[in-house]
């Protein structure tokens, strides 16, 4: 059906080109924010560069839970993280809908669905977002936008689909292997 369309955007270079192979006019239409939440990640990345960095590091985990495979990747990593031992770093969650996610402790805090200023306090504050999701079609948007607020990014293989080679977007091939990049 893509076929009988005039032109069809996609905002992942990836599938911009697969679809290209099978003859459909695709454009590729990068992912930028509007400009107010622009200007939002330009102040949160201006108080990142002013804060004090954290004795202990401090990770995010961030995504909307109402996504299966956000919700999945999600839940993977804490289930993982939950098993960490002698851990030198917090993981924090948060999100649309995370306080549905199952987390018993340890070095992990779920946040739940908070509110913006607590998310900016967040963002400000974190060493990091850690993404770990299924591989599935589009780009994420988070990845740009964190980019933007100036967080380094940790992210699996499939999430990192069209960031790669970025210096601030640090991929992991299996989830055992993102341990050595924190």
């Amino acid at each position: 059906r893509l076929k009988l369309c005039d032109e069809v955007y996609t905002i992942s270079k990836e599938e911009t080109w697969l679809l290209q192979l099978y003859g459909v006019n695709a454009k590729y239409y990068p992912y930028y924010p509007p400009k107010v939440v622009e200007q939002e990640l330009l102040e949160i990345k201006k108080k990142r560069f002013a804060r004090i960095p954290n004795e202990k590091k401090q990770y995010l985990i961030l995504g909307s839970a109402t996504n299966p495979p956000t919700r999945m990747g999600m839940q993977r990593l804490i289930d993982y993280f939950e098993q960490q031992k002698n851990v030198n770093y917090t993981i924090h969650v948060a999100g649309y809908n995370t306080e549905t996610l199952s987390v018993g402790g340890g070095a992990i805090v779920n946040h739940g669905t908070v509110s913006m200023e607590k998310l900016n306090e967040l963002l400000i504050t974190t060493d990091g977002i850690i993404i770990y999701q299924p591989t599935t079609s589009g780009a994420l948007t988070r990845i740009v936008e964190n980019r933007m607020a100036g967080i380094p990014i940790y992210a699996n293989f499939g999430a990192a689909r069209d960031f790669y080679n970025l210096s601030d977007v640090h991929v992991y091939n299996d989830i055992e292997e993102l341990n050595n990049l924190l």
